[in-house]
This record gives structure tokens, sequence and C-alpha cells, in this order.
């Protein structure tokens, strides 16, 4: 079933059949929205869809090449924070900025990684007043633990991708993973 089988999309009359499927919960099942560019086609309404989709069964898959096509589309960086606030899947395939890689990488979290140091000194044994030659040697060795925040999926990592590689953050879990080639 689709939404509309009219072209362009009628925000309008569309949001208000996916309001009603919210509000009475009417429907045979999940409606299915593929938008391509979504930079393009996003506006208010859209972000208002976005919020109500899953109650209303309303599976929407949006594709944009960066967060800097949403600002584009809407005029301000908080509607695109919006919008990918609304998401609840994302996946990430290499990212050619360092500001889409950031992005990703605060959205994935962060993680508390041990660092572990270790560390020795080696000085020669000075006896009585010093001015004898040493024949001995003193070793002092030491060893620190502390935690630091890394991200879980660091910017670096992103920029760096292979291509078919990607990074999705689902579920409340981070993957890794590969498209095949089918060519």
């Amino acid at each position: 079933m689709t939404v509309s089988s009219r072209w362009p999309w009628d925000p309008i009359s569309d949001t208000s059949y996916i309001g009603a499927r919210y509000a009475f919960g009417k429907g045979w099942g999940p409606v299915w929205l593929f938008v391509d560019e979504l930079g393009d086609v996003v506006t208010g309404a859209f972000i208002d869809l976005l919020n109500k989709s899953r109650g209303a069964g309303l599976r929407i898959v949006a594709c944009a090449q960066s967060a800097a096509d949403l600002e584009a589309g809407l005029g301000d960086r908080a509607g695109a924070l919006r919008v990918i606030a609304n998401t609840n899947t994302l996946v990430s395939f290499r990212a050619q900025s360092a500001t889409d890689a950031a992005l990703f990488s605060e959205l994935a979290g962060e993680r508390r990684l041990r660092a572990h140091a270790e560390g020795a000194t080696y000085e020669p044994a000075l006896f009585s007043s010093g001015l004898r030659a040493a024949d001995d040697f003193r070793a002092r060795f030491g060893e620190t633990t502390r935690w630091e925040k890394e991200y879980l999926v660091p910017p670096w990592a992103l920029t760096g991708l292979p291509v078919g590689r990607f990074f999705a953050r689902g579920d409340g879990r981070i993957f890794r993973g590969r498209v095949p080639a089918l060519a």
C-alpha cells in the first residue's frame, strides 16, 4: 500500500491520512515511505510526520548525503537535528565531511577505555659523597591506570571507511557492516 499515488507528494492529504491512522488506529498494516534526497522534500510537516510515524504504522526510509542537505532544506541547524533525532535507525557510509562524521560519533555515544601506562627510570646509585665512580644503578618502576572517554565510533573511522562499509545506530546498539558488491 502506498501513501499516495499522486506525484508530487501532497503533504496535506497524506499527512491527514497518517494522522487519522495515528489517532484512530485504522489501517491494515505498515505503510512504507521511501524518500531519496531528503533535503529536497523535508518540511515542518514532514518532521511532524516523522514524529508520529511509529504510532501510525508508517515506516520511513529516508536517504540524504549529509546533514548539510537537511539544513539547506529547512533553513536552520535545529530543524536538521530534529529530523535526525526522530530517526530510530541511522546508517552512515563513508562520511565526506568531518562535521557529518562528528555528528554520527556523538550519536553513537562514548565508552570508557582503560589506559595503562608503565614507566621505568634508571640512574647511577650515588654512594657517600658522590665523588667516587658508581658501579651500581638504581631503578624505579611505575605504572598508572586511568579511564578515558572515547567515542564508540571515532570520526576518523567514518571518514576512512572503504566503499560498501557502514556503521549503523539502531535499537540502542552500534553495528558495523558491509554491503556486498552484486556485480
